[in-house]
């Protein structure tokens, strides 16, 4: 348990890292399951991957700044 805690950034952004591969992996099959809606469904799909990733590093750094607080 101590490893984890030691490398813990590391391990995070291993997670969020392997997180955002997948989802780009995932990404084709999404714009085609999404593709009757028109291009505006599209770029609603798109823009939301891409704020959810900003919103995953903005929530990982308020954790960060909330224990780190001793």
């Amino acid at each position: 348990m101590s490893w984890i805690r030691r490398n813990e950034p590391a391990v995070a952004a291993g997670v969020i890292l392997a997180a955002m591969v997948a989802g780009w992996l995932m990404m084709p099959r999404i714009m085609l399951a999404v593709s009757g809606g028109g291009p505006a469904a599209g770029l609603v799909v798109a823009l939301l991957f891409a704020l959810a990733f900003f919103a995953v590093l903005w929530l990982r750094a308020r954790h960060q700044r909330r224990f780190r607080k001793d």
